[in-house]
């Protein structure tokens, strides 16, 4: 084997990184795009970047994905209710809940705002409606 040919396989690697790199932070940073375009109403009420500045409205900025998305879906099946929430979580998919919840989990929380998690709140069945639910 002569010492171009051993080259070849890595030089081919080293290039599929790259574009892998390259064109894979410019897909994440659009998928990034349109769910912030999706959130952009939520903060309407939920705050800047899901950080509430009312105490009537929860903070959905660094609570866990889980909760959020479980939260949606049950509004979304009536399993909750809310005057506001039930009509908008209605037309949402699977996918643009899973997405909000990741985003909005993501996002720096508020100093003095505790996470809710869903160990106990989150499993099917064992929940019956928002006054079960811990306090966002």
């Amino acid at each position: 084997m002569s010492p171009s040919s051993a080259t070849w396989p890595n030089a081919t690697l080293l290039a599929t990184i790259v574009c892998l790199l390259v064109y894979g932070a410019g897909l994440g940073y659009a998928a990034s795009a349109a769910v912030k375009k999706q959130a952009a109403p939520c903060m309407g009420c939920h705050g800047p970047g899901g950080q509430s500045r009312d105490s009537s409205v929860s903070s959905l900025a660094g609570q866990t994905a889980g909760y959020i998305e479980v939260r949606l879906q049950d509004f979304k099946s009536g399993q909750s209710h809310s005057d506001i929430m039930s009509p908008i979580a209605k037309d949402l998919t699977q996918t643009d809940m899973h997405q909000l919840a990741q985003y909005f989990s993501t996002q720096p929380r508020m100093s003095g705002v505790d996470n809710v998690d869903i160990a106990s709140y989150g499993r099917p069945g064992n929940r019956t409606g928002s006054d079960q639910l811990p306090a966002p």
